[in-house]
């Protein structure tokens, strides 16, 4: 007698793209037999999920990078120059540091670089731009009690708004605010605890890639300028 066990997967040389078992016997097969020809089954069936895991749908690379975020443990300080690029993620990471690594891996398929800045930042920017960039976050004292998460988001935010919570931050006042461009927007969003003066070093960098600073003009007062280029 002839048994015949398959299952519909990979294709190991058969056109058809079936994988078949196939167990001659001369007797028929008990139901101890069947259960181990079935646990057999599903045992390569599962190696081969995981060495041919599912991919996910395409996500907005904003979406990705809120995922890296999170898996990351860092706030993200996201380039205003990146690519509008759609990013495939596979499925099979297990682990934030899986998944992370994962979206690093599909970052550079679109000549995005990830650069870890201190403890508590990492920089996403364009290859192009990675020599324009230098990572110099502050480190922690121990007596800035942090802010919590997401205190501060912003989604392509037009720079008056931030420039005022960057004001309101400091204590100072920007005197000329109506200055700043109107078609520039800054992303932040602050997935981990930081202290004022994290997020006004973030804020300071966001701003800096925008072409624009802010410097002392009298007590108490802050003057905005662009940057040479």
């Amino acid at each position: 007698m002839r048994w015949c066990l398959g299952f519909r997967g990979r294709s190991f040389g058969f056109l058809s793209g079936n994988f078949i078992f196939a167990i001659k016997s001369n007797q028929s097969f008990n139901m101890k037999t069947i259960g181990a020809l079935l646990a057999l089954i599903l045992t390569i069936s599962a190696s081969l999920a995981q060495t041919n895991p599912p991919a996910m749908s395409s996500i907005d690379l904003d979406a990705a990078i809120g995922m890296y975020a999170n898996s990351k443990g860092r706030t993200v300080l996201q380039h205003p120059r990146l690519p509008r690029a759609k990013i495939s993620l596979p499925g099979h990471a297990q682990t934030k540091e899986e998944q992370a690594e994962a979206l690093e891996t599909m970052f550079r398929a679109q000549k995005i670089a990830t650069i870890p800045d201190g403890e508590h930042f990492v920089m996403v920017v364009p290859f192009a731009l990675t020599n324009s960039v230098t990572p110099k976050a502050p480190a922690r004292a121990n007596t800035n009690a942090p802010i919590p998460v997401l205190s501060v988001k912003f989604n392509n935010a037009p720079l008056e708004i931030v420039l005022q919570m960057y004001a309101d931050y400091v204590g100072k006042k920007i005197v000329n605010p109506q200055d700043a461009p109107r078609n520039a927007g800054i992303t932040f969003i602050q997935t981990t605890p930081l202290t004022k003066q994290e997020i006004c070093y973030a804020l300071e960098t966001l701003l800096a890639w925008n072409n624009i600073r802010l410097v002392p003009e009298g007590e108490g007062n802050l003057k905005l300028e662009y940057i040479s280029k």
